[in-house]
């Protein structure tokens, strides 16, 4: 019984998925733009919250609805500490599928958010006048 004790509280004292802030546990959030509900004007819209101190590891945006954009030409880009840290401006006409964001699984293109962040998808240059795109966020909370 005290072997078996022992080998929980080690496990609780080196392994950060007991801590209660659940360090170290991947998550993900599903974002969701739709023009039938969000309109298409040339802005900015708040998709979701991540907190201070996450890491954003990977982002793949997963078209429902294919955009488009008065003439063709407006732009989608992702957003959370900085202007295009999660995808930058893509010509949104040609989206189709899957799209990968920035972040793709490696240190390098992590994003770690420098405070409590609203996930932003931003419409430049023209109006989209239909689009419903599922943005999938995988992350973890970092230290503090």
């Amino acid at each position: 019984m005290a072997e078996i004790q022992r080998h929980i509280d080690f496990l609780v004292k080196t392994n950060p998925i007991f801590n209660k802030a659940q360090f170290g546990v991947k998550k993900e959030v599903i974002c969701v733009y739709d023009f039938a509900v969000d309109t298409g004007a040339i802005g900015t819209y708040v998709l979701c919250k991540l907190p201070d101190n996450t890491i954003i590891t990977n982002v793949l945006l997963d078209v429902i609805t294919a955009f488009t954009s008065i003439g063709g030409t407006g732009t989608i880009a992702l957003m959370a500490n900085t202007a295009n840290d999660l995808l930058s401006a893509i010509d949104a006409d040609t989206l189709s599928a899957i799209h990968a964001g920035i972040p793709v699984g490696t240190a390098a293109t992590s994003v770690k958010l420098t405070a409590d962040r609203d996930i932003t998808l931003s419409i430049a240059t023209a109006a989209m006048t239909a689009g419903k795109v599922a943005i999938h966020i995988e992350y973890f909370e970092g230290g503090q």
